[in-house]
């Protein structure tokens, strides 16, 4: 079956990359809202937990035909200001879902209470940003919060540095934003062997019984990673 998932267009390497895996891109709609380099991350925009996906309103209209075998929530539009920009960037482990909280949409809050899925809060409101999610009991992050947090709700976590991550406009990008998982393979947006921890990030992977490869040569870029549709 032919893969499909919603993406950034920021680079032409990563899509040509992944349309010869023979995964279907869509790409995301700009949030104006986001300051510049979030406009088009799709780990702003869009948070898929189960079959139900919770997008905002602002780009419903534009995402609705690639909705359609979803159960579509629509949300309060973000605003620009940290926290309340962070609405739908939540990381889902299992049944547990890592977010900071307190900015968390009232909707995703309320599905997961009447879906027993437990909330785990954290400091760092870009969760999904800075984790890599590769199944329901293991991550990878360089965020000391969410690796502790982790940690302690008994979900195996590899904590890995900060930086040498690009993301045009800041300072530096995140693993989450800088990778994607299509069954059981990881796909980085760039060369992981070139991060200073890219080799225990391999074993890592590997230990997990999963696959991994490099979209480009080029150095990891954050593009707001992707979702899964």
């Amino acid at each position: 079956m032919k893969h499909r998932v919603l993406i950034s267009p920021a680079d032409s390497k990563l899509i040509d990359s992944l349309n010869d895996l023979s995964v279907e891109t869509v790409f995301t709609h700009a949030v104006d809202t986001f300051i510049d380099y979030e406009k088009y991350h799709a780990d702003m925009q869009i948070l898929r937990i189960y079959d139900t996906v919770f997008v905002y309103e602002c780009v419903f209209e534009y995402y609705k035909d690639f909705l359609a075998d979803y159960n579509v929530v629509i949300c309060e539009n973000p605003q620009k200001e940290y926290p309340f920009n962070v609405s739908l960037n939540a990381a889902l482990v299992g049944n547990k879902l890592f977010c900071k909280e307190s900015a968390l949409d009232n909707s995703v809050r309320k599905f997961c209470v009447k879906n027993n899925i437990e909330i785990i809060d954290v400091r760092q409101g870009y969760t999904k940003c800075s984790t890599l999610v590769l199944n329901d009991n293991s991550i990878i992050t360089a965020d000391k919060a969410i690796y502790e947090k982790a940690v302690i709700n008994g979900i195996n976590a590899l904590r890995i540095s900060s930086g040498n991550i690009r993301l045009t406009g800041a300072n530096y990008g995140f693993i989450g934003g800088a990778s994607g998982v299509i069954g059981d393979t990881v796909c980085f947006f760039g060369d992981i062997l070139a991060h200073p921890d890219g080799t225990k990030i391999i074993e890592y992977i590997e230990n997990n019984s999963m696959q991994w490869v490099c979209l480009t040569k080029d150095a990891l870029i954050d593009v707001g990673g992707f979702v899964l549709l």
